[in-house]
């Protein structure tokens, strides 16, 4: 029984070809607790800073003079206002997808 090399070619790659498939290596995968640790991490990295900012801009307000903070609850009512005149209608926002404004589609 004789052996051509395009066989031994052959099986020499098929081996070649199933070592590196079966050799990777597992050190790059997470486990589900090390992923459920960082979020964690994160999300209470997420709230000091939420604080942080809250905080500034309380303090900020408190700072503000009496008229100032009259002047600004003034223009949140306007800008309020102003939003609501802008926006279009139910009807067109429920079936007019595709209607362009100058106010946007909103």
């Amino acid at each position: 029984m004789s052996f051509s090399g395009k066989f031994f070619n052959f099986i020499f790659l098929l081996l070649l070809t199933v070592s590196i498939a079966s050799s990777g290596c597992r050190t790059s995968e997470v486990s589900r607790e090390q992923v459920q640790e960082l979020e964690k991490v994160d999300n209470q990295g997420q709230k000091a800073l939420m604080k942080e900012y809250d905080d500034a801009v309380k303090k900020h307000h408190q700072m503000q003079s009496d008229n100032t903070k009259e002047m600004m609850k003034q223009r949140k009512k306007q800008q309020k206002q102003y939003n609501k005149t802008q926006q279009r209608s139910l009807w067109d926002r429920l079936f007019k997808r595709k209607c362009k404004t100058d106010y946007g589609n909103g």
